[in-house]
């Protein structure tokens, strides 16, 4: 059985007053989108198989996404896995993954000034294995924390934020989950607005989950 994750974009907002619009699919500026990473990006620099060592952030932060350990994810342009046209990164499920470096658009910002409005998508194919743990995006640490997962045959979106640092916290691990199916491509889409994780949702089972606290 194939435990593979193909994602084709990744991306995290944050939203400020804006005029224009230019950054992917015309949602606010390069800026603003600090995340951005479309494997669309790697076409005239890696060719089909290719091991991904470094996946370039296009948005307003500096970091990239790099490998870890030598466990690379491979570039793939093999139509069975290429996601609206687009090509994909190719995870294995078993120990392929990229990481980015702590910093304060995502976690190491001050407990007392977290970060009030954030937006994640994330556009993802799964293998034929839907039932074992395959982890999609993860960060945090024992404060607070964001993960989505794939497990018996289901999306896990969870949160929690454990420190005391405003109305509502601490509150412990709290998760939606959405049915899967196998060889399909999803989008799914996370919102965290006023401190408020507002909506999770992914195309095809969508839900929704709402914390009066601070992410």
């Amino acid at each position: 059985m194939l435990k593979n994750t193909i994602i084709a974009t990744a991306l995290l907002w944050l939203s400020v007053p804006c005029f224009s619009q230019y950054g992917p699919g015309g949602i606010l500026s390069t800026s603003e989108n600090r995340f951005w990473f479309d494997s669309s990006s790697l076409n005239n620099v890696l060719d089909d198989g290719d091991e991904v060592s470094t996946w370039n952030n296009a948005g307003g932060n500096a970091l990239n996404a790099y490998e870890v350990g030598g466990r690379r994810p491979e570039f793939t342009m093999d139509e069975d896995f290429i996601l609206n046209g687009f090509a994909g990164i190719y995870f294995d499920g078993s120990d392929d993954q990229l990481k980015i470096d702590n910093n304060s658009d995502i976690n190491t910002y001050s407990s007392s000034d977290p970060v009030a409005q954030r937006s994640f998508t994330l556009v993802f194919n799964v293998g034929e294995e839907v039932e074992e743990r395959q982890v999609i995006y993860e960060e945090g640490g024992k404060g607070r924390g964001i993960n989505v997962f794939i497990e018996d045959e289901e999306i896990h979106i969870g949160a929690y934020n454990l420190i005391s640092d405003g109305a509502g916290a601490p509150w412990d691990y709290q998760y939606i989950s959405g049915e899967i199916e196998e060889e399909e491509t999803y989008v799914l889409t996370l919102v965290l607005n006023e401190n408020i994780l507002s909506h999770s949702a992914i195309e095809g089972c969508c839900v929704s989950l709402s914390h009066k606290s601070k992410v």
